[in-house]
């Protein structure tokens, strides 16, 4: 008997009682039952179920999907959706709430049991194997990273959707395709077999070239930071590439590096700073550094915790400039976390006169969007922070490299399952993912529906999901 509970958004009243007898006979706890978004929203409110059964058409003017996106707001609840239509306009304007899959109607009982079985199954891989800190992965998503997962010979398993735009190309075309036709460079030095043989060799591999070049499926010429790696211990690795985009062309600044970073984004707004800094020293290095910025206004000066409070009730602080003197790593910690409590939001950029790896560490756990050596001078802290108020981050690049290594674990312990698929079953998953029907499945790989099913019990087995009917007379 499943203790997991499930909430269901459906408007129409033989529909709703049809899921309730299915869940229910499924050994599901049913949590609520609702037909209009504040409906839905207070049950979730009263009694957060372990799933959602969202129906995409609802009638009155927020659908589903404005019910998704409200809850995916506070909410780390999966949700299938439940739609009679299935074309392509829907399923686009809904996968932009991250489902853990789609339903057509009408459904057969079976059906809805093999997709609440995967969703609440990949949910709990999800957060079991989820070992980051949450700040690692803002600090990623601020990064507009790109994912591409393919296995050791280079067909692709897995795609984000920053990858899609980076390459130009859909994870439904680009399925069990050679990376080698989707990511291509535009550097003759530069190669995925290339990339490939080095991690399989190494482990890891980080290039942030100035002239690092990928061309997208459209014809533009991108440039990019490529971070690779895998496990070579393991004989079934998968290898996971990053791509970002690369708006830093040098570790040191440079006339068009600074008009870069000052220039992005800008709307004719200032970055409002808050000096919290005890040094005297600091401080005042700070200002000379940063008093013909146009761009950049000081509001306040604060060394305390009561004169925190005070600059931020008096002022709409977007970064705070945080000295790293004190003698104990949880006092920076105590003040790091003393601000997020009064701004989550606010951006943190610690200086410091000495590295510590692990102190480093820590602070980006913390959220810290950037770690300073200021021991030389202060030339770096305009770019810095125009770079940290754009959506980057600043650290030292060997700082950087392991999180992006332990967040290239995670993302190939999370897709490990993928690679004991063959390239017909990743393409018949990934399309039950989206809600086709077995008939329509056959269709489209021109098979028949019998091999589908065949294809479909197997892709269960490998994923450890288990559909057996609970009843039968279904």
């Amino acid at each position: 008997m499943s203790n997991s509970s499930i909430l269901i958004v459906e408007d129409d009243k033989i529909n709703s009682q049809m899921i309730i007898e299915y869940v229910s006979s499924m050994g599901y706890r049913v949590s609520g039952v609702a037909d209009n978004y504040n409906k839905a929203l207070e049950s979730v409110k009263n009694d957060a179920p372990d799933l959602i059964l969202m129906d995409i058409i609802l009638k009155g003017s927020k659908d589903g999907v404005s019910i998704s996106n409200a809850i995916r707001s506070s909410y780390d609840i999966p949700i299938i959706y439940l739609t009679g239509y299935a074309d392509d306009e829907i399923i686009d304007r809904a996968k932009h709430t991250n489902p853990y899959g789609y339903i057509v109607k009408p459904f057969k009982y079976n059906d809805l049991k093999a997709s609440i079985k995967i969703a609440l199954c990949k949910h709990k891989s999800y957060k079991q194997n989820y070992k980051f800190n949450e700040a690692y992965e803002t600090a990623f998503n601020n990064l507009k990273c790109g994912i591409i997962t393919t296995d050791k010979s280079g067909k692709i398993l897995f795609m984000n959707h920053i990858a899609e735009l980076f390459t130009g190309f859909e994870l439904e075309e680009a399925i069990s395709d050679d990376i080698n036709k989707v990511l291509i460079f535009d550097n003759g030095f530069m190669n995925t077999e290339r990339l490939i043989d080095e991690v399989i060799s190494h482990g890891f591999v980080h290039y942030a070239l100035s002239n690092l070049m990928i061309c997208n499926k459209n014809g533009s010429v991108i440039p990019v930071k490529i971070n690779a790696g895998c496990d070579i211990n393991d004989n079934k690795s998968l290898i996971s590439f990053l791509i970002w985009e690369n708006i830093e062309t040098s570790s040191k600044p440079s006339l068009s590096n600074y008009d870069k970073y000052k220039n992005i984004d800008h709307k004719g707004y200032k970055v409002n700073i808050m000096l919290a800094c005890e040094s005297t020293v600091i401080r005042d290095g700070l200002l000379n550094s940063l008093e013909k910025e146009e761009r950049i206004e000081i509001c306040c000066k604060a060394c305390t915790k009561l004169e925190y409070l005070e600059c931020f009730y008096c002022n709409e602080i977007d970064l705070v400039i945080l000295n790293d003197e004190l003698p104990h790593t949880n006092e920076i910690v105590d003040k790091i976390d003393f601000l997020k409590n009064i701004d989550s939001e606010v951006k943190i950029l610690v200086l410091s006169k000495n590295f510590n790896k692990v102190k480093e560490q820590l602070l980006i756990e913390k959220g810290v969007k950037g770690i300073m050596n200021i021991s030389k001078n202060y030339i770096d802290v305009p770019i810095a922070i125009y770079s940290i108020q754009n959506g980057d981050l600043w650290f030292r690049r060997k700082i950087l490299n392991v999180f992006i290594e332990k967040y290239i674990r995670f993302i190939n312990l999370n897709n490990s399952n993928l690679v004991l698929l063959t390239d017909k079953e990743r393409k018949i998953y990934d399309l039950i993912n989206k809600g086709y029907k077995n008939k329509d499945i056959a269709d489209s790989l021109r098979v028949s529906e019998k091999t589908v099913k065949n294809h479909i019990n197997n892709i269960y087995k490998k994923l450890g999901i288990d559909i057996r009917k609970k009843t039968t007379n279904r």
